[in-house]
């Protein structure tokens, strides 16, 4: 007894010390995280600053040269007038410097060109006007010095490390295909606002690689703390991450921790035995190629996974007409000669339900290509389930009897009744 003991002791330290490594595991990543995240930020900061400073710098240095070139226009103009004039005043003076000093030939007419420059004299008695140095102004570059210091403060306040985590996954559930991924938020950040989430996987386990080489998809966007993330590759490990803000706000908070998961329970498929039906992507998809009369029905190729989820079947192609007895149905038995009896939920391409063979009040939209139904399952006990029923944002809910079961499987199929051709349904 004392050595069964100290085995089961020696498991739980064993467990313990995978469960340090993978805290290890998570810090290592979550800090090489955060340092190629700071220098991503600040190369783009440093890049965004030198844009900014360039783009300024021209732009001033422009202004300069236009108001340069506008200011030394009425100077310009007023230099050409004063050498117009001071090359007429040049020519004059030679004229009077030349009647200073008469030639013979010149005595004759002196008195004559005498008065000539006299007279030409007389128009210089006026300078010409100038502009004034206040009219000519200066060009000065003036700078705010206290901006380089408030920029210089903001960028030494640039960022900040966090070692809390705002959000955290918690734990997953396997679903055929599929995982259910929950998350909370550890601590309260004293924000009553509603908050919405941001939930991103990746194929792979990033801990064993570097941050940089993968790649992560958007998975979900909404106000629930837990998500379904579907098609997703059997017994592949998937890296999950979430972000949160308060609803209205423009940036989500920091990413939560990696947490890493796989599902290994197969996607739901339809049966292969019905030959009337063709079988495309792994199962999913069901074509409709015969008008046999006596194959009409197809049923799922397992029984209902034992958990709470959901079903989602998408119309991608549908004849023009159909009758009221064609759709989709959840059933308890596979040996049915119409799903309108007990023992069947069905619901036909008029959108209108009917459980254990009595139509219900409620009816959806009517079906057609592009359509999809969901059909959710929860538990309620070992012989009673819960399905909601929807499409087109309507729904209706209803108990639903089933056999007495225990096992990993719900004595449950999910069905499909087409009698002609022209029907391709996806279900996952």
């Amino acid at each position: 007894e004392s050595l069964t003991t100290l085995g089961e002791w020696r498991d739980s330290l064993k467990q313990i010390l995978g469960d340090l490594a993978l805290l290890e595991k998570q810090l290592c990543h979550s800090s090489q995280a955060a340092e190629e995240e700071i220098k991503q930020q600040f190369a783009n900061l440093e890049q965004e600053l030198v844009s900014a400073l360039k783009q300024r710098c021209a732009t001033l240095t422009a202004e300069v040269a236009s108001s340069r070139t506008r200011s030394l226009a009425p100077l310009q103009r007023a230099r050409k007038q004063v050498e117009k004039e001071l090359s007429a005043a040049d020519t004059v003076y030679a004229e009077g410097r030349l009647l200073c000093h008469p030639s013979r030939d010149q005595d004759a007419h002196f008195s004559e060109k005498a008065q000539q420059f006299c007279s030409k004299v007389s128009d210089f008695e006026r300078l010409p006007e100038v502009p004034s140095s206040s009219d000519v102004g200066t060009i000065v570059a003036s700078f705010d010095a206290s901006l380089v210091a408030r920029i210089s403060t903001g960028i030494l306040h640039y960022g900040s490390i966090c070692t809390m985590c705002p959000v955290l996954v918690t734990h997953s559930e396997q679903l055929p295909g599929a995982l259910r991924v929950h998350w909370i938020e550890p601590e309260d950040d004293g924000v009553l606002d509603e908050k919405e989430y941001y939930l991103q996987h990746a194929l792979g386990n990033v801990f064993e690689g570097k941050v940089e080489d993968w790649k992560f998809h958007d998975a979900y966007h909404g106000l629930e703390t837990s998500a379904v993330v579907r098609a997703l590759p059997l017994g592949h490990e998937q890296s999950f991450r979430v972000a949160k803000r308060s609803v209205g706000a423009k940036t989500y908070s920091p990413w939560s921790p990696i947490f890493v998961a796989l599902t290994t329970i197969p996607h739901y498929r339809w049966d292969t035995r019905n030959h009337s039906y063709q079988l495309t992507d792994e199962g999913r998809i069901a074509t409709r190629m015969s008008a046999d009369a006596s194959s009409p029905f197809l049923f799922s190729r397992e029984l209902l996974f034992r958990t709470n989820h959901s079903l989602v079947f998408k119309f991608l192609e549908t004849p023009e007409i159909w009758d009221d007895d064609e759709g989709l149905a959840l059933v308890v038995a596979c040996k049915l000669d119409n799903f309108l009896q007990p023992g069947a939920i069905f619901v036909n391409m008029e959108g209108e339900i009917f459980v254990d063979g009595r139509q219900t009040t409620t009816q959806l939209p009517a079906l057609s290509k592009g359509s999809e139904l969901l059909l959710d399952l929860e538990l309620v006990s070992d012989d009673k389930i819960r399905v909601t029923v929807a499409s087109y944002e309507k729904q209706a809910t209803y108990d639903f009897a089933i056999p007495y079961s225990r096992g990993p499987q719900l004595p449950l199929k999910f069905a499909a009744f087409f009698k002609g051709k022209g029907w391709k349904i996806f279900v996952e």
